[in-house]
């Protein structure tokens, strides 16, 4: 299993680095990037695909609407520590109760294809597998609303923390190796070195000390 996510993630990762290499061209040796934006792309294009497998195209319109959601709130950011705020059926209000209740009707049927159609590897599948254990040992599962429930919680908490914290990390990486030469070429050599011109696999991964150490303390 995380060795398949690991080569999607290469995949998902060699795509934009591709796209980069187009523009630097294009544009003469010298371009500028919203290096930000696009690592939140390829961060929802990954989760998509490791949530989601086949359906990860239709799974990127989660991404969309969460940040549609994000945007609504920030609108009121100053009432949110009003209690009962959220409750009131103000104009903000109800456009991101709409917009949840369309995650969770995307979400749903991505559950009930799995469900006609089989088993995939990915993440969607380990939490219907849990899903299912709970229902076995919890009467509050046998309740098909609650088991629902749970599905759609933990598939908005990968979107929702995997997403944000991963394209966060690694741009405050990328900004901070930019800022350091030093470290920047022992990081390429490490990778040269271990990786030549094969992409990495997670045997790479786990031998990759410098590029470890980088991300952990960041």
């Amino acid at each position: 299993m995380l060795k398949a996510m690991i080569n999607l993630m290469v995949d998902s990762t060699n795509i934009i680095i591709r796209s980069w290499e187009a523009k630097i061209e294009r544009d003469g040796g010298v371009s500028e990037f919203k290096v930000d934006h696009d690592l939140q792309n390829l961060s929802a294009d990954i989760i998509a695909k490791a949530c989601f497998g086949r359906n990860f195209n239709e799974a990127k319109e989660i991404f969309t609407k969460l940040r549609d959601i994000q945007r609504a709130m920030s609108s009121v950011f100053a009432y949110v520590g009003i209690p009962g705020f959220r409750y009131l059926p103000i104009k903000t209000n109800r456009e991101i109760w709409r917009i949840e209740k369309e995650i969770d009707t995307l979400i749903l049927k991505f559950i009930k294809e799995r469900l006609d159609h089989g088993e995939e590897k990915d993440l969607l599948q380990m939490i219907l597998v849990g899903a299912n254990n709970h229902e076995e040992n919890d009467k509050y599962f046998k309740n098909s609303v609650a088991r629902d429930r749970f599905i759609i919680d933990n598939c908005k908490n990968i979107f929702t923390a995997g997403h944000e914290t991963a394209a966060i990390t690694a741009s405050w990486c990328l900004m901070l190796l930019a800022t350091h030469q030093d470290w920047q070429d022992r990081v390429r050599a490490e990778v040269l070195q271990l990786c030549g011109s094969d992409p990495p696999n997670a045997t790479m991964l786990r031998r990759m000390d410098t590029v470890c150490f980088i991300y952990n303390v960041n």
